[in-house]
């Protein structure tokens, strides 16, 4: 659980929180402007639920927090100043 301030986030089912790292790579630099955005995994929700013939149970998550991730720039949530709340549909890629 990620405590920004007095306030602890923990997100729920497959929600990731995420914070935007702008890139400077070959003169090309990466926003949260653009298409493709790259970031820090701050807190990684439980997964989300699936059915399976027998019981519902939680996917397996592949994130864990401190990783550097890719991701679609133009999903998400602000939740702070630096922070976005982005479904880990939305995660393209570990770096």
């Amino acid at each position: 659980m990620e405590k920004r301030g007095k306030i602890a986030m923990k997100p729920l089912g497959d929600f990731v929180v995420i914070k935007p790292i702008n890139v400077s790579d070959g003169g090309i630099i990466l926003s949260q402007a653009e298409a493709l955005g790259r970031a820090e995994v701050i807190a990684v929700g439980p997964g989300a639920y699936e059915h399976s013939s027998d019981n519902w149970h939680t996917a397996v998550k592949s994130l864990r927090p401190k990783q550097k991730v890719l991701y679609n720039a133009e999903m998400g949530l602000p939740i702070d100043d630096d922070m976005l709340i982005i479904n880990i549909t939305n995660i393209l890629a570990i770096v």
